[in-house]
Formats: structure tokens, sequence, C-alpha cells
């Protein structure tokens, strides 16, 4: 807009002030009820084609039943009656206190989940809060459904994390188990994925003399107990023990592991 433009609009403008000020009483009512007669209208009309689209979708996503419809549009018609009197009473000054306290009511909601309330409690207490600055019941429960599915993705991401140390740990065990039967048989057992270079066996036993600790030797019965890293492992008549755990080989050993591995990996993937 150049200045020429801005000053024919800023006359219009002016004349219309003028005009306006020179009305009679009853012909400003008479214009204000056109105005309130239109505004109505075309809010009933905006309702009605937000009332065919909703029900479009819940129908397409969800085939959901027409009864079941006709109460969301019910319960949409009183939020959206509740967001429009906040409107109308606080003007635009609504929409820059909302974003102000925007970050308040999420703490406020999380406080109250992390407290343990139901979502029924959260809601009501959260509105009578924020109720003074306009908040209306759908903009809290947006808001707590956003809060509370990121508490949701937090406690999935802190499973995953732990579960994962899990998998770390059972493969300690696992391999630790298997050198435990090489040490006490003084024999070569394979390890689960393990691709290191080959030890001279002399070396190896003498690596391996270092990390497990003979408590217990019974040389009748053929019995050794050894303690290692991850605990305490026995051996009695061809069966390695730890703990409630019984091998007689270092293939059983593999396959127990890796069933425990696949079963918290199925885990893992369920909370992703």
């Amino acid at each position: 807009m150049n200045r020429a433009e801005r000053r024919n609009r800023e006359a219009i403008a002016k004349k219309k002030k003028e005009w306006g000020q020179k009305l009679l009483p009853w012909q400003k009512e008479y214009i204000q009820e056109c105005v309130e007669a239109a505004r109505e209208f075309h809010v009933t009309r905006f309702v009605d084609f937000v009332d065919a689209a909703v029900s479009g979708a819940l129908i397409e996503k969800h085939d959901m039943p027409m009864k079941d419809i006709r109460e969301v549009n019910q319960l949409m018609g009183l939020y959206l009656a509740q967001i429009l009197k906040e409107e109308s009473d606080m003007g635009t000054e609504r929409m820059f206190k909302m974003k102000k306290i925007e970050k308040k009511c999420s703490e406020f909601i999380e406080k109250l989940i992390n407290q343990g309330k139901k979502k029924t409690e959260v809601i009501k207490l959260t509105r009578a809060e924020f109720k003074a600055h306009g908040v209306t019941t759908a903009e809290v429960n947006v808001a707590w459904k956003r809060v509370s599915e990121q508490i949701e993705l937090e406690k999935a991401a802190e499973a995953v994390k732990n579960a994962q140390a899990i998998t770390e740990k059972l493969g300690e065990c696992d391999k630790e188990t298997a050198e435990a039967l090489e040490y006490i048989f003084d024999e070569k057992v394979p390890v689960v994925e393990k691709k290191e270079k080959a030890v001279p066996k002399k070396e190896q036993a003498k690596s391996l003399q270092n990390k497990f600790e003979v408590v217990n030797e019974v040389v009748k019965v053929v019995k050794r107990e050894v303690k290692g890293q991850h605990g305490m492992y026995t051996i009695e008549d061809g069966l390695v023990s730890s703990g409630d755990l019984h091998f007689n080989s270092a293939e059983a050993v593999e396959r127990y592991y890796e069933s425990e591995n696949e079963a918290i990996k199925a885990q893992i993937e369920e909370l992703v």
C-alpha cells in the first residue's frame, strides 16, 4: 500500500466514524442487532460444517455408530460454546494469556499425574486452577493427553534402556559361564558370536585362571566351585550350575541365553 492509498483509506475511516457518531440510539441498536444476527448465522453454519467433517472422519477412521457420533458432536458443541464465550469475554487478550500459561498448565498437569491422580481429577483440578485465565475443559483435555503421552514415552524409553542393559549383562554372563566350562574341564568351549583372535591354549588357561578363583574342590567326586565376576559356578558329575540354572554343555548355555535374549528383544520391540 502506497502513501496515496493509505491516505484514502484513513479518510474513508474518518467519514465512517463521523457518520456513526451522528446515528440515533435506536439506529445504533438496530445495527448491533443485525451484526449479532449475522454473527450467529455464521457460527451456526460453522458448527454444521465441523459437525459434518468430524462425523465423516469418525466413520471413515473408526466406523463409529451414529449414536456415539451424536454424543461426540454434542460434547464438541458444548466445548465450542465454552471457547467462543471465553473469546467473546476476553477478546484477543485471551490468545496472549493462553500462550503465557501453556507451560504452567502442562507442568501443573504433570505434577498431578506423578502424584498418581486419575484423569477426571486432574482435569477438574486443572480447570479450577486456570479457569480465571480463560482455559476451557476442552483445552485442559488436550493438555492432559499431550502430557500423559509424553510421560508414557519417557517411561518406555527408560524401559528400553533398562532392557538393553539387561541384554548386555546376559551377554557378559553367557561369556563367563562358557569360560567357566572351559576352565573347569580344560577344553576349548566356543562362546556365542565370539570373533576374537585365537589364543594359545597355555596363555588362554593362564588368562582364565586369573579370572576365576577356586574356592572349593573335591577331587574324589569330581566337584569344583569357582567364583567369577558375575557369580558362583559349580561343576559336579558333568553338570555346571549357576544359581538356579544348570547346564551339561556349552551348547546348552548358548541355547538358554539365545532364548533369553530373543525374549528380551521381543519385549523391547513392544515398548518401542
